[in-house]
């Protein structure tokens, strides 16, 4: 176990005493006031100078409930925090915990950032009061990559050493400590550096450096009297007990952790009422004084210890119920309490456990029915044992049917993934093998109609033609020229887009062929990429010269039907079709 509790960092919430007049003052201001955002922000006023709880938090609650109603998403946020930090100090983590997950089903792209670092930093510490410092540790490294402001940074280093604290990696807890005093100190934020010497009184003393931790930790309570901050008050006297105690000085010891305990009574501390008295009656057992209210002591700390669920509180509790109960010579409530301890210290059935149980026989060999007792906690164990296995077992099979998923999962998206990289691939096979048929056709155009027209032209220059020759032959080039370039780009795709120049197309060709044509769009309203519309047009076009050119149709129908993902094109004729085509994975092929 740490000796010692750790200083956490948490704002300074509440003053000793709330004067009357300040308080009469703001809920007049509040009766006059009829703007909700001014509400909310006097009902933080009044719980600040509050010290009745039940009343601080129906403040908190109303400021709470009126950002909500004005839409301020930053209020709420606030509220929120302000909140679970009260809570921690009474010692409420479940409850401080639930608040904050309320901060957390906010929409993120909407969260005030220095405001997140706040509330990554508090989940990090209500998860530290429940005793899960590993969670804890991932909440406080996202609030220090959350941190704006030298403030936040340096909460963020301090609450990580903490948490390093609690599981007695001293060199970390240190390294963060340090970091987090030389912000303090350069932006001079008293506050910070009074928690951060007061823990770095704990790894001195953890490390066996007791001068130097007691000369830490009173800088820490001298400067945290002088803030008026009660709440960090006390957790220095109890640290200076446990200091005491460790160099056997244990008036001092007992002084420091009895005014711990006034301080916290008065301010309804839960948590650190239940380690007060764990302490006292610790000391107090050791001396063998004062034995009659040792047991009174330690059953009031267990019963709040459960009350508030605190699993390091009830672990420590049970442990000294165990050294009491042996002490006294009441070994069955030394056994059952010694039970109680290894529940709460570990799931697991240890060596240490088992040996314990046997040497508390060798103590109830005479006594039949403590012998009993004995003989249920085997079979129980036993079966905590059994029960262990087939965890695991399940764990096992859960894990390996977890792994079979996801590779499942990832062979069905490579297998989608080259599905649609090979349609994909023929899709642009098909453009370009319309795009190169495009090009022969326009070469071909331009060689036998321009070609041969320029030529006639310059013959008939060298022959000296009429005039009228001249312009006649230039016309018709003239005319040639317009119609491939009317089929390389219609101007009705280029202005109105594709439906219009499929109309076009569809109409040139009953003008021109003995073909009746008809056309269904559905969807396209809004016109498509240009680029992706010429594509379409090209490969339409080859499709209706395909028809016109081999099918000997009398009717050709054309459907364009655009959906939200892709565009669907059916070309239906009365022709003769093509007898050796076959589909290959989408693509047609000859």
């Amino acid at each position: 176990m740490n000796i010692g509790i750790i200083i956490v960092t948490l704002a300074l919430l509440f003053s000793a005493r709330a004067p009357i007049r300040q308080i009469d003052s703001l809920e007049r201001a509040l009766g006059r006031t009829g703007n909700d955002s001014a509400k909310a922000a006097l009902y933080l006023q009044l719980f600040s100078l509050q010290e009745d709880t039940a009343v601080a938090l129906r403040y908190l609650d109303s400021a709470y409930q009126l950002s909500r109603s004005t839409g301020s998403t930053y209020g709420q946020i606030n509220a929120l925090n302000v909140k679970s930090r009260y809570l921690l100090k009474l010692g409420r983590s479940h409850q401080a915990l639930r608040t904050l997950l309320k901060v957390l089903s906010t929409d993120e792209s909407e969260r005030d950032l220095p405001l997140l670092a706040t509330t990554y930093g508090n989940i990090g510490l209500a998860y530290y009061e429940l005793g899960d410092a590993d969670v804890a540790i991932r909440w406080h490294l996202k609030a220090v990559a959350a941190a704006q402001t030298p403030t936040d940074s340096a909460r963020a280093y301090n609450n990580l050493g903490i948490c390093y604290q609690k599981i007695k990696d001293w060199n970390r807890a240190l390294r963060y400590h340090q970091r987090s005093l030389a912000i303090c100190q350069q932006e001079g934020i008293e506050a910070g550096i009074a928690h951060n010497l007061g823990n770095l009184g704990i790894i001195q003393h953890n490390v066996g450096q007791f001068d130097a931790s007691i000369r830490s930790h009173r800088r820490s309570l001298a400067l945290h009297q002088v803030l008026g901050d009660e709440y960090h008050e006390a957790i220095n006297y109890n640290n200076l007990g446990d200091v005491y105690t460790s160099v056997d000085n244990i008036d001092s010891a007992l002084y420091c952790h009895q005014r711990a305990l006034r301080i916290r009574e008065r301010r309804g501390d839960q948590v650190g009422i239940s380690s007060s008295l764990n302490n006292i009656a610790a000391l107090q057992m050791a001396q063998e004084q004062y034995l009659a209210s040792v047991e009174e002591k330690l059953i009031r700390a267990r019963d709040i210890a459960q009350s508030i669920r605190a699993k390091d509180l009830l672990r420590d509790t049970y442990l000294n119920l165990t050294k009491f109960y042996e002490k006294t010579g009441n070994l069955p409530a030394a056994l059952e309490s010694r039970k109680q301890y290894d529940i709460w210290k570990d799931s697991t059935v240890s060596e240490n456990h088992l040996n314990r149980i046997a040497e508390l026989e060798m103590q109830y060999e005479q006594q039949k029915q403590e012998n009993e007792i004995l003989a249920l906690s085997r079979e129980n164990l036993e079966k905590q044992v059994s029960l262990d296995e087939k965890n695991w077992l399940v764990k096992s099979l859960l894990a390996g049917m977890g792994i079979l998923l996801v590779l499942g999962t990832l062979l069905f998206i490579i297998y989608h993934q080259r599905v649609s990289n090979e349609r994909q691939r023929a899709t642009w096979r098909a453009v370009t093998e319309t795009q190169e048929k495009e090009r022969i056709r326009i070469a071909r155009d331009l060689h036998d109609g321009v070609g041969i027209m320029l030529t006639a032209i310059r013959h008939q220059l060298e022959q000296g033609a009429a005039q009228g020759q001249l312009t006649h032959l230039i016309d018709d080039t003239t005319s040639e020229v317009r119609r491939i370039s009317h089929n390389m780009m219609p101007g009705a795709l280029l202005k109105y887009g594709l439906t219009s120049a499929v109309e076009q197309l569809l109409s040139d060709v009953e003008q021109a062929q003995e073909l009746a044509t008809s056309l269904y769009v559905y969807g396209m309203e809004e016109r498509l990429e240009i680029n992706l519309e010429i594509n379409i047009y090209r490969i339409l076009q080859e499709l209706v010269q395909n028809t016109v050119k081999h099918a000997a149709a009398r009717h050709l129908t054309l459907h364009i039907n655009r959906h939200k993902k892709y565009l669907n094109i059916i070309l239906e004729d009365d022709g003769r079709g093509h007898r050796d085509a076959v589909y290959t994975d989408g693509a047609l092929v000859s």
